[in-house]
């Protein structure tokens, strides 16, 4: 695969159109794969310009809050199942 199809597919994974049509597992596999990029971003912000990396942050946060919100609808986890997941 081309690393720009990569990209896309990895674009597509975490929009919430599309996220949506994923069953549970690969839901929650995606959700996983994001928090881990979250953390290796964080490891890696001392290296670059903190400007970007607060925006960046800030996007792939926003974004694992809300596809969890999904992930949470489709299982039918409560609200209290919400906070206790561990991704």
């Amino acid at each position: 695969m081309q690393k720009e199809e990569l990209v896309n597919q990895a674009r597509r994974s975490i929009s919430v159109e599309y996220f949506e049509t994923f069953d549970p597992d690969t839901q929650l596999d995606i959700l996983k794969r994001l928090e881990n990029t979250i953390l290796i971003v964080k490891a890696a912000e001392s290296d670059f310009a903190p400007a970007q990396f607060e925006e960046l942050l800030s996007f792939l946060e926003n974004r694992l809050n809300e596809l969890q919100i999904i992930y949470n609808i489709k299982t039918n986890k409560t609200l209290d199942d919400f906070w206790d997941l561990d991704v």
